[in-house]
């Protein structure tokens, strides 16, 4: 015989896992350093491989002022600037994400207790249904 309670609490859960089951699943198989060093690592080569193709945009466009004003002292100083701006845009790109996945790391373990809590809830509600009716049909109270 199918409970009406029952039904609306697995409704409930299934829904909840339907809205939010790729994010539990997605941070659940890591500690909070792994999943956001996988993010960093991640962030790191979009962001080089960024810097390079815009960096080669801006070279080629400038090609024939770079070859008319060839000199060492030139080209190291552009080359030390250049690396300059790498390395702070990295770093404060690298910065952002950490903070933003952090948050996120920490709003989808909130959203997987939440998750966990309603399944544990689930577990004793049919624990009780079932000690219930095994006490009525030995004849004792519950």
């Amino acid at each position: 015989m199918l409970r009406e309670d029952k039904l609306r609490m697995m409704t409930d859960l299934a829904m909840f896992e339907k809205k939010h089951g790729a994010e539990i699943r997605e941070t659940s198989d890591f500690f909070r350093s792994d999943y956001v060093g996988r993010h960093l690592l991640r962030g790191f080569f979009r962001y080089s491989v960024s810097f390079l193709l815009i960096f080669g945009l801006f070279v080629i466009y400038n090609l024939d002022r770079y070859l008319s004003s060839l000199s060492l002292n030139l080209l190291t100083t552009r080359i030390t600037v250049t690396a300059g701006i790498y390395l702070v845009g990295l770093t404060a790109y690298l910065g952002v994400l950490t903070m933003l996945r952090t948050a996120e790391y920490d709003d989808s373990m909130g959203v997987r207790k939440t998750y966990e809590s309603k399944l544990r809830m689930m577990a004793r509600r049919y624990e009780y249904r079932n000690r219930a009716e095994r006490l009525q049909r030995e004849g004792k109270r519950l």
